[in-house]
Parts: structure tokens; sequence; C-alpha cells
């Protein structure tokens, strides 16, 4: 029995037909990237990548802006967040009102931005691992690296930054 979705294929993109999620469907796998949408809960999908990662994510329109936004809610996982848990967040971040949706979500990029390394961070550990000494052939009519120099003492190591 092939446990694989097959993506309908109405054109280039397929129609957003919504269907009843389940933790089966999420735990299936693709033959390529799908889309499925909840018909119990309208905004909700489930996005399934060829890998078998099932990632929830709700649909809604700006009311300020008029645009179609998208938030991620989550990853499927059958013991910490199921199609359930989904659904009452969807239901729950409703509740709030458009504004406040927007807001939740544009708080939750605000923080991620935040979490990850900073420039300087960045920076610091480039000059961090350019420092780091490495065995490297000076000139193309020098000794081979690790070998003898040209006065028959071993290569010491060079700085990376040295090196080239």
């Amino acid at each position: 029995m092939d446990s694989s979705i097959a993506p309908s294929s109405a054109g280039k993109r397929g129609r957003n037909s919504s269907v009843i999620l389940t933790d089966r469907l999420c735990e299936k796998r693709v033959a390529k990237r799908t889309k499925l949408y909840d018909r119990k809960c309208p905004g909700l999908y489930v996005s399934i990548t060829t890998a078998g990662v099932a990632t929830f994510s709700y649909k809604f329109t700006d009311r300020q802006t008029g645009k179609q936004r998208t938030g991620w809610l989550g990853v499927y996982n059958p013991e910490t967040f199921t199609v359930e848990d989904a659904r009452s967040r969807v239901y729950g971040l409703k509740g709030l009102g458009t504004e406040a949706i927007t807001e939740t979500f544009r708080d939750q990029k605000a923080t991620k931005a935040r979490r990850g390394n900073t420039v300087a961070e960045i920076i610091e550990e480039r000059i961090e691992w350019m420092k780091t000494p490495v065995r490297k052939q000076r000139r193309r009519d020098a000794a081979p690296a690790g070998g003898l120099g040209k006065h028959g003492e071993p290569s010491a190591p060079l700085p990376r930054c040295a090196a080239w």
C-alpha cells in the first residue's frame, strides 16, 4: 500500500483543496512539498516537505494593509504539537482579533531576529578562526607543508591569513 500523498494537479499551482487535517496525514510521506488546508479551521494549513517535516501555519488578511499574511505556528510532533494543538492556537488567535494576530506574529519575528548572532559576534568568531594555525605552503617552490623548510628545519604552522 502506497502511503504517499499525491497533490491535485490542476495546473502549475494546484487548487488549494481543504481536507480535515489529521495526525495521520501529517505523518505521511510526499513526493514534493505539499500544502494541505484544514476544513475545520479556515486559515490553518500544514506544509509537508519531502523529508517528512510537517509545519503548521495560519493564513489571514491584515485589515490595516489589506494584504494576506502568514504566521508560523509550529512543527508537527506527535508528543508536543499535534493538529488539535494547532487548531486551538488558531482559534485563540482568532479570538484576539486581526490587529492582535498581526502584532503577535510581528513580535514572534522580532524575537527570532534577536536570538541570532549579532554582526559583532560573527566578526569576532571569524577573527578567532583566522588566527588558528594551519599548515600551508608559503610559496610554490617551498617544501611541502609539514616537511622541512629551506634550511632543513621543520616548517611551522602559519596563521590562516598569513598562509595565503
